[in-house]
């Protein structure tokens, strides 16, 4: 994904996640809602339900009992003609007929084809017909007609077995109604148990998707910054890492680009200036070589004499360069003499005295006599200062005193390499 240039604020990677997290926590609330509404509904259902039953089986018995009470006091006061009898009766059929509304209200709760309404009608009948027959009951005895109070009596008894089917038709729809109440709450039951697998296969794909998500915009970002650390951990510094957002990874990843070009200038600038200071070094050890070889010239004043100026200020090195190069000099030029003019030297301590001195012995090893020309009165007292005197050393205030004493022996022969020069101050 390329860079994003828009002047639209970016939301940070914990905003991200705060987002994400309080979705799955929306989506989970509101489902457990859901869940927990079913689970009342289906508790307030049931007991709804089975306070129904109680109620109506409870009013349809008492309006039996008072039907069948009606009918046995008519009865009795058939029998004994008594006035309490009679009223009684009455009072029942009454009672019953106040249960008319009770019944009506307990029993419409769950009826959802009138049938309920029917047998309401069919109720309200019944008490009519009990009231008419108890007038012609009373009729009949007051006639003293045995028929009519016979005919009345059996009506009645009629109208009580009419009044248990009716309850009993009343208590079957009743059953009948529980069973579709049953049916519904477990209709809801059930509806809550998938609105619960809903949930969790719901939070499972949300699940998912929030690591394909975590991984998109964290893991593999993550990943690809490790594995360019590691290659600019080798010291290459070309490449980069692509912006994948605008929060914190991204500017991770934008910073980390910078450093890395940052990095590959200054390697570069190194590189050259590595580069730079490579060739100055060369050139000044050239530089160097052509300083040693000329600040040590061996000039062949006399047939197989040397003179070699010693300049300016001596340390072991150069005293070691000087040394190096006399040495080859008398091998190849095969010099019996060599004048060492000091007269131009200002270092007077006694590690260039003791090299100095090492200088001498090695070239007489080769058989070549030395001379010291052009000692200062420092140079000297140092030399006897330091204990560096020797007797074997022919020394002279000048080059040019150093030149006359070997004139007069030039060329020398062989017999005469141990010839002591004459007028020569000795130390």
């Amino acid at each position: 994904m390329s860079d994003r240039t828009d002047d639209k604020p970016a939301r940070s990677l914990t905003e991200h996640i705060v987002l994400l997290g309080g979705g799955i926590l929306l989506v989970v609330a509101l489902l457990g809602i859901i869940v927990v509404s079913n689970i009342i509904s289906l508790g307030r259902a049931s007991q709804r339900l089975a306070s129904d039953i109680l109620v109506e089986e409870q009013v349809l018995g008492q309006f039996q009992t008072a039907i069948d009470q009606a009918v046995i006091s008519a009865a009795g006061y058939a029998r004994s003609r008594q006035q309490g009898r009679l009223q009684d009766a009455r009072d029942a059929l009454a009672e019953a007929n106040d249960l008319l509304p009770t019944i009506a209200a307990v029993t419409s709760r769950h009826d959802t084809d009138g049938v309920a309404a029917d047998r309401q009608s069919q109720r309200v009948a019944l008490l009519d017909d009990a009231a008419q027959q108890l007038e012609r009951l009373t009729d009949g005895l007051t006639r003293d007609d045995p028929d009519q109070v016979d005919r009345t009596l059996q009506r009645l008894d009629l109208v009580s077995r009419d009044a248990g089917t009716l309850s009993r038709t009343s208590t079957r729809l009743l059953s009948q109604q529980s069973s579709a109440v049953i049916a519904e709450v477990e209709q809801r039951f059930w509806q809550g148990v998938y609105s619960a697998v809903g949930i969790f296969i719901l939070l499972g794909i949300v699940v998912v998707t929030a690591l394909q998500l975590t991984r998109q915009m964290l893991v593999e970002p993550l990943r690809d910054l490790r594995d360019a650390v590691t290659t600019a951990g080798t010291g290459q510094f070309d490449r980069h890492v692509s912006v994948t957002s605008r929060h914190e990874v991204g500017q991770l990843q934008a910073g980390f680009n910078a450093m890395i070009a940052s990095l590959g200038m200054q390697q570069a600038a190194i590189a050259e200036r590595t580069a730079a200071l490579e060739a100055a070094n060369r050139q000044q050890a050239d530089l160097i070589e052509t300083i040693n070889v000329i600040s040590f010239p061996q000039l062949p004043v006399l047939d197989g004499v040397l003179v070699v100026p010693v300049v300016g200020h001596m340390d072991a090195e150069r005293v070691n360069r000087m040394t190096e190069i006399l040495l080859q000099a008398v091998y190849a030029r095969r010099v019996h003499s060599v004048i060492l003019d000091v007269t131009g030297m200002t270092t007077h301590d006694a590690a260039v005295i003791a090299c100095m001195q090492q200088t001498i012995q090695a070239t007489r090893l080769l058989g070549t006599r030395v001379y010291l020309a052009g000692v200062s009165a420092e140079l000297a007292q140092a030399v006897v200062d330091q204990g560096q005197a020797t007797r074997s050393i022919a020394t002279y205030h000048t080059l040019q005193d150093a030149v006359k004493a070997l004139l007069p022996r030039v060329p020398l022969s062989d017999s005469n390499l141990n010839y002591e020069v004459p007028h020569a101050t000795r130390k």
